[in-house]
Order: C-alpha cells, then structure tokens, then sequence
C-alpha cells in the first residue's frame, strides 16, 4: 500500500488477518513514498514476480493513473485508481474501489442511496470516485464542492458527458434536504478541524447521515459533532473494509472463510 504518509491507513492490518485466517502466504505492507519516488516504485512493481499488486492511497491515486498500462472504464470517469495489479505479462492495470467502498459501507448500515439527496465534500480522487458510486446507486442529486476553484465545476462536466446529470458543482442550497453528506477530504486527521462548522451541521435534518473516509482518527471531529446532534454516522474505517475482499479478489486471492 503505497500513500504520503501511511501512518493513517487501516487497510494492511484487516488484510493481513485476513491472510493468516486463510492460510495465504501474503502481506500487505504501508509504504511511505514521497511523489518523486512514484515512477521508480511503479517500474520496480511491474518487474517484481512477488508483487502482485497494490493499494494506492493519497496523494497517489491521480498520478499513478497515468504511469499504467490501463484502467477501468469507471477509473476513466474518475481519472484516478486506488487499486493495480500486475498481469502474467508485467502489465499494470488500475480500478477505482473507494466509490464501491463507501457505498457499500451505506448499504450495510441500511442508509438508502436510491432516491437521496447528497453531498460530498472533496474532489479529489475518493470524492469523486464517490460521487460515481452514488449517482450509478440511484442517488436523485448528488452534490459535490472542494475549496480549489473550478474543480467541482471540472468533474461536473467530466460526468455529464458520461451521463450522471444529476451530478452538481457546488454546496447545496438546501442542507436540511440532504440524506447523505460525505466527508472525502482529509480534513480532520489532525483530530481538530471539521469541514462543516457547527452552522453547517445544525442546519442538516435529523435523518442525515454523516460520513468520513478518514481512517485514522477513527472519530473524527465532524463525526463527534454529527453524533452529538442526534445524527447517523460512518467512520472510514467502514469504507475501508468493505474494500479488503474485493481489494484482494482483483490482485488474484480469494477467502473461502
């Protein structure tokens, strides 16, 4: 798993039990690697016959895209990958999982994305690829901000020649319509600050859930906040393993238990 930093990641550890309990001879290990490192280890990784693959997380999940051989038509969309695996012939081939990963943390705590009312605050790689997730789950509006001019209003566009429509740049104008709201910036690893204010929070009705994809820590201020309103709430932590199986499955294993 390759990221800057990786202190925060949650990942290896899941995956790592879930080799042991299988019997598998593997390891997921966190690599701390700086961005002018990121050619030099994708050229080592598609040369290297005991790697089978890796886990990409930020700020590697756009730039790495483009240093593989292919990606996934939803990947495309997004124009980043959170997940690569080598082929028999040293070719590297790259998905985007962290869209799958939220919405099936939604799912499984019985949150329903059809028909819903959304916002997701970041553009980055997870935020769009979760802005993907929830317009293909049947989302009614998702809307999606970033505090960089012009890079919501970009994706927006980007979906609209994919036709997700109902995918808009921008706050929303009505919180109190929302039934999701996704935090999917790293706003918050610093276990002070919150990308919504206590305005923010109070103007979002009582059957809103609230979610992070911050793994580390694992409550989050905004996720404190959200519960102390009376609100639903979904760690990262949630996101991350829903992704181990389906993470392990595209790099060639399988868990049978």
């Amino acid at each position: 798993m390759i990221g800057h930093p990786v202190r925060q990641v949650h990942m290896p550890g899941v995956l790592n039990a879930r080799f042991a309990g299988n019997g598998i001879d593997a390891v997921m290990v966190a690599l701390d690697l700086a961005p002018p490192a990121l050619p030099s280890f994708v050229h080592m990784m598609r040369l290297s016959a005991n790697i089978p693959g890796c886990v990409v997380t930020l700020p590697h999940k756009a730039a790495v895209s483009a240093l593989i051989d292919e990606v996934s038509g939803s990947a495309t969309i997004i124009g980043a990958v959170n997940v690569i695996r080598r082929t028999a012939d040293n070719r590297l081939e790259g998905d985007m999982l962290d869209g799958w990963g939220m919405a099936g943390a939604l799912a499984a705590n019985d949150v329903a994305i059809e028909g819903a009312s959304c916002w997701v605050i970041g553009a980055g790689a997870a935020g769009t690829a979760i802005a993907l997730a929830l317009c293909d789950a049947g989302a009614s509006l998702v809307w999606l901000s970033d505090t960089r001019p012009g890079r919501a209003e970009a994706v927006a566009a980007r979906f609209a020649l994919h036709g997700r429509s109902m995918l808009s740049a921008g706050r929303p104008p009505d919180p109190a319509a929302l039934s999701i709201l996704v935090n999917a910036t790293p706003v918050g690893m610093d276990g002070r600050s919150s990308p919504l204010d206590a305005h923010g929070l109070a103007a979002l009705a009582g059957h809103c859930c609230v979610a992070d994809v911050i793994t580390e820590p694992v409550d989050t201020p905004l996720l404190k906040a959200a519960r102390q309103r009376g609100l639903r709430t979904i760690g990262g932590n949630a996101m991350a393993e829903m992704q181990t199986d389906e993470v392990a499955r595209y790099m060639g294993f399988d868990f049978d238990r």
